[in-house]
């Protein structure tokens, strides 16, 4: 979507806002993919202008706030409305990866709203975040206050309840009494027969020598038993790979490859997005530094960076046959190139 003119902001400046609120945003479903809690503000803005390639700064979200308050929701822990350790960020409703591009559109649109309305600005006034908290902050107490009017009708509605059923008087339920004798009893008392074994129990069945052949596999009994010597010995090496500390720290890593993946899977759509279908076939190039500072910025758990390096070339491994995942090295610089994934198909193949 085309950026309307602006007779006195120039039309980069708006282009530019619009590319600081998707980086946010991609850094926001990366963070949330592996958080539950949201994230500080310092710590989005760092993570989001390194992954554009571009400075990004408060004042940078109180634009984007300014030309669409729905965007994100800023609150604070503790009474300093200065002290930006302690500033967080949400975003209000339901956010999902998939989202990512309809929110830029909705976005898009805010602004050239913005423009239209606002004609004769020489400069996109910004409020300050610290009124901005204040702003929210009547919110969630407007918000809160309406609370107790519900819980006062529901408790309104169960005190009714209650007196109309003290109201009503209980009914006496009569446990039908049986004219018969008690079913685990027997009528006669227990019958002799009921306690002897059946006799086809007792009588001797000879064994077919060729069935008997065909169930071991015409197998002597020695012959089974070194077989099945072998095949404990074989079963016992398996185990003694498997159990090898190389193996357990495999599957280590593909526990943590899992997640891994799945931030590079949203990272290389999102650099697609508005390319062309000839654009969208050539492999996407990620610094393998830069991937690993968001990596361990977005794991709820903590990660080295060397078990980073070495997910990436156990997925790089196990994806060979489809030539999705490539490490080059040239000197000092690291780089992973991606292919056309498929989340699906790749991680049914991560998982064999």
């Amino acid at each position: 979507m085309d950026i309307n003119p602006h007779p006195h902001i120039p039309k980069h400046i708006f282009e530019d806002l619009i590319k600081k609120f998707h980086y946010i945003d991609t850094t926001l479903s990366l963070h949330y993919a592996a958080h539950t809690t949201d994230p500080l503000v310092t710590n989005l803005l760092d993570t989001a202008a390194e992954m554009g390639q571009k400075r990004i700064k408060v004042s940078d979200l109180e634009c984007i706030i300014c030309v669409d308050s729905s965007t994100y929701f800023l609150y604070k822990k503790g009474d300093n409305y200065y002290d930006y350790s302690q500033i967080y960020l949400k975003i209000p409703g339901i956010f999902s990866p998939k989202s990512l591009s309809q929110r830029k559109s909705a976005f898009t649109q805010q602004v050239n709203k913005w423009i239209a309305e606002n004609q004769g600005r020489a400069s996109l006034h910004c409020q300050p975040v610290e009124e901005i908290l204040k702003q929210n902050e009547q919110i969630s107490t407007i918000t809160s206050d309406s609370l107790p009017l519900v819980t006062s009708a529901l408790s309104i509605s169960s005190a009714s309840s209650t007196s109309t059923s003290s109201k009503s008087s209980p009914t006496k339920i009569v446990k039908p009494r049986s004219g018969s004798s008690s079913p685990t009893k027997r009528k006669g008392g227990i019958l002799l027969s009921d306690l002897k074994n059946d006799s086809s129990k007792f009588k001797f069945q000879s064994r077919d020598e060729e069935v008997e052949k065909q169930k071991s596999n015409g197998l002597s009994l020695l012959d089974r038993i070194r077989l099945k010597e072998k095949l404990q010995k074989e079963k016992d090496r398996e185990d003694e790979i498997n159990n090898s500390p190389q193996k357990k720290y495999e599957r280590y890593l593909l526990d943590k490859s899992i997640p891994i993946y799945d931030m590079i899977y949203q990272m290389t759509k999102e650099n697609q997005l508005g390319s062309t279908d000839q654009a969208k076939e050539q492999p996407t190039t990620l610094s393998v530094t830069k991937l690993t500072a968001i990596i361990t910025d977005s794991m709820s758990y903590p990660i080295e960076k060397d078990e980073i390096v070495d997910a990436l070339n156990l997925m790089e491994k196990k994806l060979k046959d489809l030539c999705l995942f490539n490490i080059i090295r040239r000197n000092d610089i690291v780089v992973l190139k991606v292919g056309q994934l498929s989340r699906d198909r790749d991680l049914q193949m991560l998982r064999k």
